[in-house]
């Protein structure tokens, strides 16, 4: 019963209207990144053949990226973070509650949210690729230092938390990039939907995650616990700040702990 109703949920999420305004987003974004990564007054410094440039999150120059970080949430709150709320806005949660405990409905509601809240804040990004590829179909190692003559102007600078794994090998560090934000968009989103247990009111799951991230940044950034808010260690090329990678990885997790501390005190309350 709850892997049907997830998939009903998922299959709903996909048909809904407000794609359309993530896919307007996502277009805006890429079109933003474009026209400032490589304006007609300037040209960028050869940084090699190598499809990263092209993209999102890898080119520090486009205003796409940081608008990208700052939207990740809202983005993600907009596909998955509302499943739960539309099930009690169209009336459909009584009678589901009728067939399935509620405990289950939750969690198909997570599942369901994870997957479409990782579809939504991971497209901008996935279509940024898609280009970047079509535009440039080469990867190759550039060196993250800089010289002289300009000869080596760096993609991902030597001090980013992320060019040990750039070094190693650009592929995987572009796999665990995607799978990263997908992660980090289905959190996002089942965060949403844990706030949309205690609201009655309208979309305001879908606001929250963004405030909340955006509080974060301004927390830290900074300060000696700059790097811990996605928005600064997603920040590929100059993620170096002092906490970029201690915030890599604590992210998720801390993200799965309130998910789940929510959904306990949601399961005991119901309990009550």
């Amino acid at each position: 019963m709850i892997t049907r109703l997830w998939k009903e949920q998922f299959r709903d999420g996909c048909l809904s209207i407000r794609w359309i305004a993530v896919l307007i987003v996502s277009i805006t974004l890429l079109v933003v990144q474009q026209v400032t990564s490589f304006p007609d007054v300037w040209q960028l410094p050869n940084i090699g053949p190598t499809f990263l440039n092209y993209m999102l999150l890898f080119n520090y120059f486009g205003s796409g990226t940081h608008l990208y970080l700052f939207l990740l949430p809202f983005l993600a709150a907009l596909t998955g973070g509302s499943i739960y709320a539309n099930e009690r806005h169209t009336n459909r949660l009584p009678l589901l509650r009728a067939r399935i405990p509620r405990p289950l409905i939750i969690r198909s509601s997570l599942v369901s949210g994870f997957l479409l809240g990782g579809l939504g804040g991971f497209l901008p990004l996935a279509l940024s690729l898609l280009v970047a590829v079509v535009r440039e179909p080469h990867m190759e190692f550039v060196d993250g230092h800089f010289t002289n003559d300009g000869a080596a102007y760096p993609l991902i600078t030597f001090d980013s938390w992320v060019y040990g794994f750039y070094e190693r090998n650009q592929v995987v560090l572009l796999v665990a990039i995607l799978l990263y934000v997908f992660a980090l968009s289905g959190l996002l989103a089942c965060l949403a939907i844990c706030l949309s247990f205690w609201t009655r009111h309208r979309y305001v799951e879908i606001i929250v995650p963004l405030v909340l991230s955006y509080i974060v940044w301004m927390a830290t950034s900074g300060t000696s616990l700059g790097g811990l808010s996605f928005i600064d260690f997603l920040e590929i090329r100059v993620a170096n700040e002092a906490c970029c990678a201690l915030g890599a990885a604590v992210t998720l997790p801390a993200l799965i702990i309130m998910i789940a501390a929510c959904y306990l005190l949601e399961v005991r309350h119901e309990a009550w």
